[in-house]
């Protein structure tokens, strides 16, 4: 029987995976979008198909960090145990699942496509959330300072998201007024920090590219940058099966019987014969297949496919 997996080992993973997740998406945020001025001024929908793939991308990380951290940490925390670091190793269908159980659990949280990107100072933030109709483009009156804070305290700042750290909360017209036409138009008012009100100002008078017009959110954490350590759950189950790593060759003869090989071809005695493990689960199974025969199709339907599937993301991730 396969040994299950260290406690340990696992522990040092999950928290591995934890911290990778959250400084993935600031990375992304400083070194990809911002440079590239991808930001919430963006259509809805762009914004939404960014966000998913740099929400993605950080899964894929902190999922290999998950497994990197267990392998490495054997000798140090679980030096008198067996060596299970090969439970951990991520086949492309499990690296797939683990970025779409990130993704779900993301928006279960409560989080947006759109908050995992830079905001931008003349378009509601990232962390824009709830809103309340400016009726003129004059300042707030006293009713509507007293709405915005309490908006500010439960969500933050729409723009940088602090939340702790502010004693009084500005109310942003949202579009600035001085971004409307001499007509005017419709506005709103969001809970904003004096910081980031003051690099409004001045910044958003005119139309041209401004790199500090661009505001991060790296420090500003939410219960949706909880990342799930999938993996682990992927080497649980690898670890139920009773059929040893030395095996090479497996073939299925029937519905409950599995004649195992030694892989030699001039030796194809029977080695043994086994029962379906609890670890060989029908979904799993299926998704394998599902995902081997994806990879199987020419590279040009990949892409098409690939993009529907972020398209749809995309639009349910705007919502």
């Amino acid at each position: 029987m396969s040994a299950e997996l260290s406690v340990p080992q696992s522990l040092v993973g999950a928290a591995a995976g934890a911290v990778t997740f959250p400084v993935v998406l600031g990375i992304n945020q400083l070194l990809v979008l911002k440079p590239l001025r991808l930001a919430t001024h963006l259509p809805a929908l762009v914004v939404a198909t960014i966000g998913g793939i740099s929400i993605t991308s950080a899964a894929i990380s902190a999922s290999c960090a998950v497994v990197t951290a267990y392998s490495l940490a054997g000798p140090f925390v679980a030096p008198l145990t067996r060596d299970t670091s090969n439970h951990m190793r991520l086949n492309v269908p499990e690296l797939l699942t683990s970025s779409l159980v990130s993704v779900a659990l993301f928006r279960s949280l409560g989080g947006k496509f759109c908050s995992v990107v830079p905001s931008h100072l003349a378009n509601p933030g990232a962390f824009a959330r709830q809103w309340i109709p400016a009726y003129s483009n004059k300042y707030a009156t006293s009713s509507e300072k007293v709405l915005i804070q309490e908006i500010g305290k439960k969500y933050g700042c729409h723009t940088c998201g602090k939340r702790q750290s502010v004693t009084k909360f500005v109310c942003d017209h949202q579009p600035p007024t001085s971004t409307l036409p001499h007509g005017g138009g419709v506005q709103r008012f969001y809970p904003q920090c004096d910081k980031c009100s003051g690099l409004q100002g001045g910044l958003v008078t005119n139309n041209k590219p401004n790199p500090k017009s661009l505001v991060t959110h790296i420090t500003s954490l939410r219960a949706y940058h909880f990342f799930l350590p999938v993996p682990l759950a992927f080497g649980y189950l690898k670890s139920l099966s009773p059929i040893e790593t030395r095996v090479i060759t497996k073939e299925i003869i029937n519905e409950r019987d599995i004649v195992v090989s030694s892989g030699n071809s001039s030796d194809l005695e029977l080695k043994k014969k086994v029962e379906i493990s609890p670890g060989d689960f029908p979904l799993l199974i299926i998704w394998n297949k599902v995902v081997s025969f994806f990879l199987s199709l020419p590279p040009i339907t990949q892409f098409h496919l690939t993009l529907w599937t972020f398209s749809i993301l995309a639009a349910l991730g705007s919502t």
